[in-house]
């Protein structure tokens, strides 16, 4: 071992020591400031926040399922009539009935579908409602504006960052303070 390879090796384990030194000091400082020690303790305080915060955003997510729900139900309805509209052709040669209960069925599944329709639209339109309500409550506009992007237009992270401006890490900040700031 050269003469090099030893004062490295001895900086680096004086430069170890030292930054322990300083997490140990640091250490001591936040627990005398916060009256805690660190440890389990804080551990379950921080997964307490993160259920939280998971309720938080399964409670904000409910508006894209049922929009969701709503898309189902509309596309039901669009097959529904193509294939009322195009029925498949048989070329048997043989007679078919008039097919009058066929069409009082159809229209008798329409009427089901239409009002299960309107159903899950009002109660879309009560759950933004109620949401956009909570997200105009809060006093930051950048947390508002990125939980109303999010959650209630639907946009992907990426179209979040273009919107906005803001890095990923920008983003993922200000989203983690929004969710703490929610109120439901």
């Amino acid at each position: 071992m050269s003469y090099r390879d030893i004062t490295s090796q001895s900086t680096e384990v004086l430069w170890g020591t030292r930054a322990a030194e300083r997490n140990a000091e640091t250490r001591k400082r936040l627990e005398k400031e916060h009256n805690v020690r660190i440890g389990d303790e804080v551990k379950i305080v921080t997964e307490e926040v993160s259920e939280e915060k998971d309720k938080k955003k399964e409670y904000l997510l409910q508006y894209r399922k049922a929009e969701r729900r709503e898309q189902n139900i509309l596309e039901e309805i669009q097959e529904l009539r193509a294939d009322k509209l195009f029925p498949s052709v048989s070329m048997d040669g043989m007679p078919k009935g008039s097919g009058q209960a066929d069409l009082s069925d159809f229209v008798a599944l329409m009427d089901e579908l239409i009002e299960k329709l309107k159903e899950e639209r009002l109660c879309k339109v009560k759950l933004r409602m109620e949401i956009e309500g909570k997200i105009k409550r809060m006093d930051d506009t950048d947390e508002a504006d990125l939980l109303r992007m999010r959650y209630l237009r639907g946009m992907k992270w990426e179209e979040v960052m273009a919107k906005t401006g803001y890095c990923r890490a920008q983003v993922n900040r200000i989203h983690g303070k929004a969710l703490e700031h929610f109120e439901m």
